[in-house]
């Protein structure tokens, strides 16, 4: 389980180091100008930033 994360989160980091998601439901989103969950259709949208 915890190696399913990991591969889902490695495939949401861009290449600027910028990962995009749902507070709500904790899906990845593709998009960087969404401000909607696509999945849920909450607002509350994460960016985190990765060094």
């Amino acid at each position: 389980m915890l190696s399913t994360y990991f591969d889902h989160l490695v495939a949401a980091v861009r290449e600027d180091n910028t990962i995009y998601e749902c507070r709500h439901c904790g899906v990845s989103i593709d998009d960087d100008d969404v401000t909607t969950c696509p999945a849920c259709g909450s607002t509350e949208v994460a960016q985190y930033e990765l060094e």
